[in-house]
């Protein structure tokens, strides 16, 4: 192999390992991070290896449907010029998230793989100087923002920790093609153990939960399974509004006094307060929606603010919710079109690539519910590093060919 080619396939593996290394100290960076390697990535790809450069017309596509419902929306919007610069803003890091998606797909997985390794031991050391850091009390974290006599809450690690819980599995599949079954779970409880303990992010907690039980229960095998849970994840979407109306009024007063939900350290009664107001809200206009940050937009919501005060909030922390609010019924027809079809790819491999995948997505399902805006730029980087690791899996299960690129 030339030492162009060595070079392009490094810094490409550099790129997606800087992503959980640099959610320790600088997690906004991570939005630019998986947009850089895509753009550069595909860009380079002709001068590199002397052959055109191939689109993944399904990354593509999704992508496209996305920027144009966005830009599309500002039609509607509350404000439309806020609206509408958030698209446009949105825009190019969607665009580049393709890129790299198409990057992963066209690469000769031969010359990657040796670059591979990286990946796990990123992970690792990304965990472990959290790990770090929540133990004694900040010391990088201080030194870097010279804040050596401000109070701070666990919570600012939050991120790095979602970071390297929606990386897990993917990574320890990829660990698992160069180090032992030992070394691997070893790898694992050095990872998961500390962030359990001292972590505070509730959200990272339950996916790691939720993802563990789908990758060891999921029937893979079982055909009907696939559409079987495309229909149940787009008609609870469906119904989710209705579900958070009728939970807020039965549940919320009880679930806020419980002593890991509630008043225990948990936010539950906040969150179930902020849904049921959005949901009511997005029911005014459930058609189309209000467009892109159309929640932030809204002046005044309908709230007695019991656990959550103020009558305003940035987003919905629901990406069901959001896409209501913002999109209405025809967004979640079309994110459930793409959830269809993403399990619908799932269910054409191999056991153990499909239970990865299946229990990637729903790790990263959980933190969506319940976590960050759709959005927000360092989470857009994010997804399309957990993309991008778990089709790494994929193709280090044999099928390194040219055809993977239209899939």
């Amino acid at each position: 192999m030339q030492t162009c080619e060595r070079r392009y396939y490094s810094l490409f593996a550099v790129c997606l390992a800087l992503v959980p290394l640099l959610t320790i100290s600088f997690p906004r960076v991570i939005a630019y991070i998986p947009a850089l390697a895509g753009v550069t990535g595909f860009a380079a790809y002709y001068f590199v290896f002397r052959a055109r450069p191939v689109l993944s017309r399904p990354a593509v596509l999704i992508s496209g449907v996305i920027v144009a419902l966005m830009i599309l929306s500002s039609l509607w919007a509350i404000d439309p010029e806020q609206s509408l610069e958030r698209a446009l803003k949105t825009s190019p890091l969607l665009i580049a998230g393709a890129l790299l998606i198409s990057c992963i797909m066209m690469m000769r997985l031969e010359g990657l793989r040796p670059y591979l390794r990286f990946l796990p031991w990123a992970l690792l050391i990304t965990a472990l100087a959290v790990a770090v850091e929540l133990g004694l009390n900040f010391p990088l974290y201080r030194m870097i923002r010279g804040e050596f006599d401000t109070e701070l809450s666990r919570s600012v690690f939050n991120r790095a920790t979602v970071t390297v819980i929606l990386l897990l599995i993917p990574t320890l599949a990829i660990m698992g093609h160069y180090y032992s079954r030992k070394i691997c779970a070893l790898a694992s409880a050095l990872t998961i153990m500390p962030l359990l303990l001292l972590g505070e992010s509730q959200s990272a907690q339950l996916a790691l939960i939720v993802g563990g039980v789908v990758y060891f229960l999921f029937p893979c095998r079982w055909k009907l399974i696939w559409p079987v849970t495309a229909v149940l994840i787009y008609v609870f979407m469906l119904s989710l509004p209705f579900i958070f109306i009728w939970a807020f009024n039965q549940w919320a007063a009880d679930v806020q006094t419980m002593p890991v939900l509630g008043r225990g350290g948990g936010n539950a009664g906040s969150r179930m307060e902020i849904w049921d107001y959005v949901s009511r809200y997005a029911l005014q206009n459930p058609l189309y929606g209000y467009g892109v940050e159309a929640t932030k937009q809204v002046p005044h919501f309908d709230t007695q603010q019991l656990y959550q005060k103020g009558d305003t909030i940035l987003h919905p922390h629901n990406y069901a919710l959001q896409i209501w609010m913002e999109f209405g019924v025809i967004g979640i027809t079309l994110c459930g079109a793409m959830m269809g079809w993403m399990l619908m790819q799932m269910s054409k491999l191999a056991a153990p690539q499909a239970r990865v995948a299946v229990s990637t997505l729903s790790a990263v399902l959980v933190v969506a519910s319940t976590g960050y805006g759709l959005w927000q730029g360092w989470w857009l980087g994010l997804l399309f590093t957990v993309c991008a690791y778990t089709l790494i899996v994929i193709r280090l299960a044999g099928r390194d060919d040219h055809s993977m690129t239209n899939q």
